[in-house]
């Protein structure tokens, strides 16, 4: 799956238990290492809202930290 230009994967490994993991951009965008978390949600749907705003949250800091 992909959310503002960035790919990630969301994977249940039980009632209620999520893990995804976001893939790092080959170009400026979010950089450095793969970022896996274990994550608590009732459904897949709420799972990648979760990711989606780790994702914005990234961007958001790497764009400040640019501006620095």
């Amino acid at each position: 799956m992909h959310h503002q230009g960035v790919e990630f994967d969301v994977t249940q490994i039980g009632p209620r238990r999520w893990v995804w993991t976001i893939y790092p951009k080959k170009q400026k965008t979010v950089r450095g290492r793969v970022i896996t978390r274990e994550v608590t949600a009732l459904d897949r749907t709420e799972a990648i809202a979760q990711c989606k705003l780790e994702i914005a949250r990234k961007l958001w800091r790497q764009g400040d930290a640019q501006e620095s």
